[in-house]
């Protein structure tokens, strides 16, 4: 599985924390040779490299937690930090060991090393020092004395360990700090402390570490192991489903949004633009709650709804409204609000679709409330709306350039709109427009009967007829393909395999770039393993959500898209405005999905569906042949103790 690539400030960050790390470890090495370590520490090390490979995946990134954590504390507790910390490093290092060989770059395998350590070695100073005692060990001291200074350090070495590798993520993701942490690992306090009860726990039996008393120890880890196991299965699980109803959830206001877009005579890039923009808008204003972030992104989609119950003669009228017709109009914020009232959204959704068109000096409709009354969702719809609609081809009259609406915005400001919105809005639109698609100044389109992200075609003459010679030589192209799958796939790596299929694929679509999308279970997500053609060194590793983008909803639906908008699947990318038109085919092997065939053209509208019932005859041996080839593959990258891939 491909990562992303992670920016200067990122590998700033983390060779500034390897450097820590190496220099902690260094301090530690100098106590070790100077005798400050008993020989029995030497048994610790050994079960904390045995336990390391007994790790539970964790639900929500591609990490992973083990019971190793135990001996750290219990080397820390019985020979002082220097000891926890090297124990750490060399956990760190074991874990190391687990990786793909692919994956096992220095910084990654410094930086597995130097969080733990670095981690043990601040909370074990911590401990001590509240506990009163010298770093050599606690000796002979009660338990009862222990209990809350060991408290208090597993929970520093959870947050300073935790922190750190979420540090790592949030510059990689590049999403903010708190709410990578929080999603990704405040949950985990409950494995640390009970790291650090279990190696209390032997503490109270000995202060002499042997065989026999780690053989007592060893049924209650495994308990642990297991139970934590089992909890994080069912948690799996749960998500997955829940995954599936979000999908299906945004899939089906996303099909009632097209629906209204074509009864209005928008582009069909509108509500999509709208809603990326919306969201980069929200991010930069301020809004940090994930629920009104998903409220925004679905209201965009459904902000125009009433327009259902306004007649297509006034919807769609060029020229100017009459007051009666305004008046008329006006009432779709109202009836969109009212329709989706009946939905239980898991996010506040109907009152933005409501308000969207309040005005910041009270004068909007439907309610004319003013201010910060107004849904900050809302406020921040009724600019990119505004700025889309100026600069998009109508019925009515010509697109504006960007310049020329962002001085109506201006002009607006303070009256209309929110002036901290527009302000917001005008400091970074270039970047916010960049973030979603760029706009489509090409004439109105009204799309047909397809899904959300397919182009509807130009002719159907010109997709239904196929000359027989070329239908001959498409199929011999196919049978030739067939066997190639049955002869070369078992023997070949994914990456060898994918090469030899796309460049046998090109040779039967008119393609100017074939991508191989694999799926992604754990990150629910498709990522391109092999590209081959136009741009393609730039679009191996790029990820997909599944349901989103164009060959994401490909993969979520499981339906092929024909002729397609590339530019979807290309946000910002150099590829973004090479390709006019796009087939993506789903790869399923029986019920379950491998991945996506994606075949991108300069040309517009050039896959016939000749094209596509060839790559859909072909789907189900790839997929097959993909799947074989990818059996054993690890994807999981792990960071010390707590594993994580940034």
């Amino acid at each position: 599985m491909g990562t992303p690539r992670l920016s200067r400030s990122g590998l700033a960050y983390i060779w500034s924390i390897i450097l820590i790390g190496l220099c902690v470890v260094g301090v530690c090495l100098y106590a070790a040779v100077s005798g400050h370590i008993g020989p029995q520490w030497l048994l610790l090390v050994a079960l904390t490299a045995m336990s390391s490979s007994a790790s539970v995946g964790l639900i929500f990134v591609q990490a992973s937690i083990s019971i190793s954590d135990t001996f750290v504390f219990a080397s820390m507790l019985l020979f002082g930090p220097a000891a926890g910390a090297l124990t750490a490093a060399i956990d760190g290092l074991t874990s190391s060991c687990w990786m793909p060989s692919a994956r096992r770059q220095p910084h990654r395998v410094l930086f597995n090393i130097c969080v733990p350590t670095v981690s043990v070695w601040c909370s074990g100073h911590l401990f001590f020092a509240i506990a009163g005692l010298p770093t050599s060990g606690v000796g002979a001291v009660s338990i009862s004395r222990l209990i809350l200074p060991l408290l208090i350090a597993a929970l520093s070495h959870f947050a300073l360990n935790t922190v750190l590798i979420a540090g790592a993520l949030a510059l990689e993701m590049g999403q903010p700090f708190a709410e990578v942490w929080k999603r990704n690992f405040a949950w985990l306090s409950m494995p640390f402390l009970a790291s650090a009860s279990l190696a209390l726990l032997l503490l109270s039996y000995t202060r002499r570490v042997t065989v026999g008393d780690v053989a007592l120890l060893l049924p209650v880890l495994a308990l642990v192991y297991f139970a934590f196991r089992t909890v994080s299965g069912r948690m799996g699980d749960t998500n997955r489903h829940l995954g599936q109803l979000n999908r299906l959830y945004l899939s089906t206001i996303e099909a009632l949004a097209m629906a209204i877009d074509a009864k209005d005579q928008v582009t069909h890039g509108h509500i999509r633009r709208v809603q990326l923009r919306a969201v980069a808008l929200a991010r930069r204003v301020g809004v940090q709650e994930e629920s009104e972030i998903k409220a925004i992104e679905a209201a965009a989609l459904l902000h125009d709804t009433g327009k259902i119950a306004i007649p297509e003669h006034i919807l769609n009228k060029p020229g100017k409204l009459t007051p009666a017709e305004f008046e008329t109009m006006k009432t779709h914020a109202r009836i969109g609000a009212d329709i989706l009232s009946s939905i239980e959204f898991p996010c506040p959704v109907v009152p933005i679709v409501r308000h969207h068109h309040e005005s910041w000096n009270g004068s909007g409709y439907p309610d004319g409330i003013r201010g910060v009354q107004i849904p900050i969702g809302a406020r921040i719809l009724a600019v990119v709306d505004c700025f889309d609609a100026l600069t998009s081809h109508r019925p009515y009259r010509r697109a504006m350039s960007d310049e020329e609406a962002i001085a109506i915005l201006q002009d607006r400001r303070g009256s209309m709109y929110d002036p901290l919105v527009v302000d917001t809005f005008v400091s970074a639109y270039k970047e916010i427009v960049a973030e979603g698609q760029e706009p489509d100044h090409g004439e109105p389109v009204v799309p047909a009967a397809m899904p959300a992200t397919a182009a509807a075609p130009s002719t159907t003459s010109e997709l239904q007829t196929v000359a027989v010679p070329e239908r001959a030589a498409m199929s011999e192209g196919v049978q030739t393909l067939i066997d190639l799958i049955e002869r070369e796939a078992e023997r070949l790596a994914v990456e060898d395999w994918g090469e030899l299929l796309l460049a046998r694929v090109a040779r039967i679509a008119p393609a100017d770039l074939s991508v191989l999308f694999l799926y992604d279970e754990s990150g629910d997500a498709i990522e391109a393993r092999v590209a081959r053609g136009l741009h393609e060194a730039t679009l191996r590793g790029l990820r997909v959500p599944l349901g989103e983008r164009l060959s994401g909803w490909a993969a979520a639906t499981r339906r092929a898209v024909v002729n397609g908008d590339p530019a979807l699947d290309f946000c910002e990318t150099a590829a973004e405005s090479a390709f006019r038109s796009a087939l993506s085919v789903p790869l399923l092997a029986g019920d379950t999905l491998v991945g996506v065939l994606a075949l991108y053209a300069c040309a517009p509208e050039a896959f016939t569906t000749a094209d596509q019932q060839a790559m859909e005859s072909l789907a189900a041996p790839i997929a097959s042949a993909t799947r074989r080839c990818a059996q054993g593959e690890s994807i999981v990258y792990r960071f010390g103790p707590l594993r994580a891939s940034a």
